[in-house]
Formats: structure tokens, sequence, C-alpha cells
């Protein structure tokens, strides 16, 4: 009987001991749950939303706190910048295989628009098959230079070398520009960055052409009436290049243009080039 009683009572302290441990709530006060963290939620942001043909464009990413790349790792697969006429730029992305982890975060990045228009650029993040975050901002881009990037106002002697312009989607329809001024008078020449490349000798004489003909409409003197194309050539274009001939002719309000072609005996293959003079 005394056992009975014994276990009795351990087990009404074990009971007390338990019931004693919660927290009383007061009256009226509701249950608070554990606040879940939020997902990370980057915004997609512009330095600036207007900008002229050739001219650099910078985006970014901005997030309300720092961002950690854990968290954002578990929150999308991937992150991918879209401009839909032109293409996208993955931004996030890892994987892992075993032992090793591989994690790819851009931030920031820029691009260089070559045809006037207004562009949506979007941010997509997706997780799962499944797009789970968009943000979107639009870019308008102009064509109101005298050509290109360039008011020839502002050329006032030779360039130190030539300028790269980036397309963020794909390195083979990228261009470089230099200049000369001479005799008071400023020569831009536009070339595409790998037209050293014998293979894309005729690729890259189409894209200048199509290039000129979006900007400025089809050429006025062509290779259909070849000595009244040189003849023009002649007369208009103060400054000449060795070893080359022009193929088609632009006239806008502001600039003379010319579509070249060089032959040299350093190449087997011919190189095309478009040259630019003041319309005065």
């Amino acid at each position: 009987m005394k056992n009975i009683l014994a276990l009795f009572f351990i087990c009404f302290l074990i009971l007390s001991c338990s019931e004693s441990d919660k927290t009383p709530k007061t009256e009226g006060e509701e249950e608070v749950e554990s606040p879940e963290t939020e997902i990370a939620k980057p915004q997609l942001r512009t330095k600036e939303t207007k900008g002229n043909i050739f001219q650099l464009m910078e985006f970014y990413l901005l997030f309300e706190q720092r961002p950690n790349l854990h968290e954002l790792r578990n929150a999308y697969d991937s992150l991918v910048w879209i401009i839909p006429e032109l293409g996208q730029l993955n931004l996030f992305n890892h994987r892992k295989e075993d032992d090793f982890s591989e994690i790819h975060f851009t931030s920031s990045w820029s691009h260089n628009f070559f045809l006037p228009k207004e562009y949506k650029t979007v941010l997509a993040g997706y997780k799962d098959e499944q797009i789970i975050l968009t943000d979107t901002v639009a870019v308008l881009i102009t064509n109101t230079k005298d050509f290109l990037a360039y008011n020839w106002e502002d050329i006032d002697k030779p360039s130190q070398g030539s300028i790269g312009y980036h397309n963020t989607f794909t390195d083979f329809h990228s261009f470089s520009t230099y200049y000369f001024f001479k005799n008071n008078r400023p020569t831009v020449f536009l070339l595409r960055r790998d037209e050293e490349d014998a293979t894309l000798s005729e690729s890259n004489r189409v894209a200048l052409m199509d290039l000129m003909n979006q900007l400025y409409s089809e050429a006025r003197y062509d290779l259909e009436n070849p000595n009244l194309l040189l003849k023009q050539y002649n007369k208009l274009f103060s400054y000449k290049s060795e070893n080359s001939e022009p193929l088609s002719l632009w006239i806008t309000r502001t600039a003379r243009i010319a579509l070249l072609k060089y032959t040299d005996e350093y190449y087997d293959y011919p190189i095309y080039r478009v040259q630019a003079e003041p319309n005065y």
C-alpha cells in the first residue's frame, strides 16, 4: 500500500512540474507564430532610362538587404535578364554534383543597343521550372546624334585607339569604332570586332550593310552604277583609305556614309568597314 501511494505521489509531482513550465497566456492575447524568412526579391534597375544607339547602358539588381547567396540558392534556381527580341543573360544559377558546388551571380552588367527603339527588359526568377519573380524596366533608345554615338563637334583630334561596343547576349554582334581628325575634318570608321576571322568576312559585310540600311534607309549609290558610285565617293569624302573601294553610299542630313571593301596583301580575304564624315 505504501508503494502504491509513493508511486501516485511521484506522478503527481511530474504532472505539476509539466503544467508549471507552460507560460500562462493573458486574457485576450493571441498566440504569435514564428515569422517565416522572406525570400530575397531583387528589383531590376537601370542608371538611365533613355540613351542613344551605341551608348553604354548600365543595369543592376537592387535588394532591400545585402543579398545572401545561400538565400538566393534556396529561393531560385536561376535569375535571367531578358530582352525578348534580342536574347537573354543568365545572372544567377547554381549546381551541385557530389561534393562539388558552383554558384554564378552577376549583380550589375551593361549593354549597347544598336537600333533605336523602346526596349522592354525583364528580370525573371525561376524555381522548379516555374517563374516566381518578374520585374520590368523599359529603356528608350534614340538615334539623334550625327553618326552613331558621335556628334562631329565633339571630335577635334584623332582617337587614341578603338572603342568597343558590346552586345551582352553574343560577341558575334559586337562593333568597334575609331576616328581621325585631319584638315579640320573628322572621319569615323565602324568595323566588326571579329573582322580578322576569314570565315566571317561575308557575314561582316552583310551585318554592316544591314545596320546602315536599318538606320539610314537604302543606300543612295551602290554597285548597280559603279562609275557613279566611285565618282560620288571621291567627290564627297575627304579621307581616302588605301587598298579600299566603295560598295554603297548613304547621305543623311548630318553624315556621308560609305561601306568600304579592303584588300590587303596580308590577308587573302576582304575586310569591310563603314566610313562616315560630316555632310558639309
